[in-house]
């Protein structure tokens, strides 16, 4: 097909689809406006910002607020706490919504299915305010959990989940895994429904039990879907953690580790008026997500030959 065939097949496509173009025209602008134009503020990283001058007219820096960055060792605990609770998210909770997906399949009451992922679904909806108005009551002292805990004997003596600094990432990550496990599950669940039911049919035939049907059908079936998130997530691993529980769950007690790569780059941006260092830290670390999804696609498709590209 030449060129001036094809653009008059586009134009009659666009044509024949117009009203659904339109109805995404306002989701496209959306997108430009808020997703694409904020790109054009990354320059501030190279200049040394006044709010006199503006973006377009500050003076340029160079390269002096990454050498800042480069020698800041207050950054230092930030990116500690940010890889540690990224990658214990990453261990603890991504395999959860793949078996809480499968569990799923395989129940054959509808209304007890629907019930559990309508439960499982809930807390995704909870605001993470909420969530923390809630964690303050149920760690207290007096809360519940520690009520628990030393009635069945566990405890001794109540413990201060959110005062002690040592405990801040577990409850961070489990809090996390509550909140999202149900939810996260909805993608595996939808890649299930995908696997033709003659594959089940004919295991069942050659004698397959359930779980030889999950491990052997199931599981093969969702790898592509399981290696494109497993891909993003890695991705998100200098950014993964939860900024909304961080920034509310902390204090004084816990400050050492509640510190994460977003409330660092809030408070020392917005806080303190350093909004050219606050961006460069911002795109070296958008950098190191690039690196990191092109590194675990490569790695991806050399061992199992599947990739997001």
């Amino acid at each position: 097909m030449g060129m001036r065939a094809y653009l008059r097949q586009l134009r009659k496509d666009i044509w024949r689809q117009r009203y659904l173009m339109a109805l995404l025209l306002p989701a496209l602008v959306v997108m430009i406006i808020f997703r694409y134009l904020p790109i054009l503020g990354l320059q501030i990283a190279f200049k040394d910002f006044s709010f006199r001058l503006g973006t377009w007219g500050s003076p340029w820096a160079g390269l002096k607020q990454f050498q800042y960055l480069f020698q800041d060792i207050t950054v230092v605990p930030a990116i500690v706490n940010t890889l540690g609770i990224s990658i214990l998210k990453l261990v603890l909770g991504f395999p959860l919504p793949i078996i809480l997906a499968l569990m799923l399949n395989e129940v054959r009451n509808s209304q007890f299915r629907r019930t559990v992922q309508t439960i499982s679904y809930m807390p995704h909806f909870i605001a993470y305010s909420v969530v923390a108005l809630m964690l303050s009551i149920a760690l207290a002292n007096w809360g519940i959990v520690n009520k628990v805990l030393t009635g069945l004997g566990i405890l001794q003596e109540p413990y201060l989940f959110l005062g002690r600094a040592e405990a801040f990432w577990w409850v961070v990550v489990f809090t996390d895994i509550w909140k999202e496990t149900g939810w996260s599950s909805i993608i595996f669940l939808a890649a299930l429904t995908a696997i033709p039911v003659e594959l089940y049919e004919a295991a069942t035939i050659d004698g397959a039990n359930r779980f030889q049907k999950m491990l052997r059908i199931s599981l093969p079936g969702i790898k592509p879907t399981v290696v494109l998130l497993l891909i993003l997530q890695i991705g998100r691993i200098v950014n993964g953690a939860n900024f909304d529980l961080s920034y509310l769950l902390r204090n004084a007690l816990n400050a050492a580790r509640a510190e994460i790569l977003p409330t660092y780059i809030l408070r020392v941006g917005i806080s303190m008026g350093r909004f050219s260092y606050a961006t460069a830290v911002t795109l070296i670390f958008a950098m190191v997500s690039l690196i990191l999804v092109v590194t675990a696609n490569y790695a991806s498709r050399k061992l199992t030959k599947e990739g997001l590209f």
